[in-house]
């Protein structure tokens, strides 16, 4: 083989390799692309640990799923500080779907934070794992799942749209975000109200704007509106007041019937008794006066 025919073949083996190798990189960069689209979707959201270190990536099996959540975006008017709660969800993508139909739970309570331009949403070890939701919503996209922040005030519902997002993409039992800004996880203080109450109260009085003087009231009221009602469910705090005045009402149920079945037993027994008591006197006169006209009749 002549050294011009080897230059020729080793040419286009580097050139075959060269277009292989650059398919395979278009096909991984394809894969790490977010599949789906949500107009819905303004700003986006990143995650924090305990330590206040953005993570990009983790176990799907961790619970929280983050230790906070923040938004790049500010709060809703009407949902700020001190009355203004945040709460994380996750949704499953489905394609060809509105995202407003896809299927989602809360994987926090709702939150109170400080900081209206960076609200944020805090995850507590009794908070559901990301596997709790995949296992009912596989994530059928491509490994994908969204993120995004709602919010919750007193008197005024949940602001669910437009919302900050974020794409999460599970490979195994890892989960990593594709996309997204870089977040300052200290921008704010946050307290869910799951189970921090001292720490929301001191949130709404020392908050930013956070001048109302009933603090501790507003806080009441977003509980009962956001998600945070999972830790003190209505039918909860109702069930031994309720069942308080059902005692009450008819204390001791049983008893209550047994003083009454007793005393209809006495009357019924006494009836037999009276009603023989009545046949002797009865019995007892008619043999009197039998005897009297016998008598009667041998004196005259």
């Amino acid at each position: 083989m002549s050294k011009l025919v080897r230059a020729v073949v080793a040419a286009v083996a580097t050139i075959g390799f060269g277009v292989v190798g650059l398919g395979a990189g278009t096909s991984a960069g394809a894969a790490s692309a977010v599949p789906y689209t949500d107009a819905n979707q303004v700003g986006s959201i990143g995650f924090c640990d305990a330590q206040n270190h953005q993570i990009r990536s983790g176990s799907i099996e961790a619970q929280p799923f983050a230790a906070k959540t923040v938004s790049t975006v500010a709060a809703p008017k009407g949902y700020t500080t001190p009355v203004g709660r945040a709460t994380l969800y996750v949704y499953q993508p489905i394609q060809y779907v509105d995202p407003g139909d896809w299927s989602g739970r809360a994987m926090t309570g709702s939150s109170a934070f400080s900081n209206n331009a960076h609200p944020m949403a805090e995850g507590l070890r009794a908070d559901p794992s990301l596997v709790n939701f995949t296992a009912a919503y596989p994530a059928h996209l491509d490994g994908f799942v969204e993120f995004r922040l709602y919010f919750s005030a007193p008197n005024a519902g949940t602001y669910i749209r437009p919302y900050p997002a974020a794409a999460v993409q599970i490979t195994g039992k890892t989960w990593r975000q594709i996309g997204g800004p870089t977040v300052d996880c200290g921008a704010g203080k946050v307290a869910s109200n799951e189970l921090d109450l001292p720490a929301v109260q001191h949130i709404q009085t020392a908050g930013p704007g956070s001048s109302t003087p009933a603090a501790s009231g507003a806080g009441t009221g977003s509980g009962s509106a956001g998600a945070s009602t999972s830790s003190h469910p209505s039918g909860a705090s109702a069930g031994p007041s309720s069942g308080a005045s059902a005692e009450a009402s008819s204390p001791a149920g049983t008893d209550t019937t047994g003083p009454a079945s007793a005393s209809s037993k006495s009357s019924s027994n006494s009836g037999p008794v009276i009603a023989i008591v009545v046949i002797v006197v009865l019995l007892a006169a008619g043999g009197g006066y039998a005897f009297l006209r016998r008598r009667r009749g041998r004196i005259a």
